[in-house]
């Protein structure tokens, strides 16, 4: 009797604790999978740097890709992240412009340079962007990604200034 009051007790702490701990196990991976998308920018500009090749990352639907792209053609995959089910991408922009997120790739040249970029994505219902300057690190932002449309102007044009 006293044994089946002990295993009674345990099954009853045991169905309070394991849904908190699967709930804090996912929580980690859904930060270090955003932490390593974050770091994606950068790895690029530091590869295709050392490479003297352009680096590219792109979207395929379920992970983002990094590929070297080699002078002779040649596509060379570094790595992939997979984005597993808990993330989804919303919406997708390069050099200033939107585009579908499912033909989305950012690139990162020898020189440094790079261009401009950001992803929407969906994590636990919680709309996250990731923002990709063409100078400096990817940063994440809470909420739709900004319109950078607005950041731009042609080269050449004058802004007029208020004189009053």
């Amino acid at each position: 009797m006293e044994m089946t009051v002990i295993v009674a007790i345990l099954l009853l702490i045991a169905a309070a604790v394991i849904p908190n701990v699967v709930s804090v196990l996912d929580s980690e991976q859904l930060k270090s999978t955003e932490a390593t998308i974050a770091r994606l920018p950068a790895m690029a500009r530091t590869d295709a740097v050392k490479d003297q090749n352009p680096v590219q990352l792109r979207f395929d639907g379920s992970s983002v890709i990094e590929e070297e792209l080699e002078a002779n053609g040649e596509v060379n995959q570094l790595q992939t992240i997979d984005l597993g089910d808990a993330v989804t991408v919303d919406q997708s922009q390069k050099n200033y412009t939107s585009v579908d997120p499912s033909s989305w790739d950012w690139t990162a040249y020898p020189d440094g340079t790079s261009d401009t970029g950001g992803l929407e994505v969906v994590i636990d219902s919680e709309k996250r962007s990731l923002i990709i300057p063409a100078s400096g690190d990817a940063i994440w932002q809470t909420g739709p990604l900004p319109d950078e449309s607005q950041d731009q102007w042609t080269a050449g044009e004058l802004q007029q200034r208020s004189t009053s």
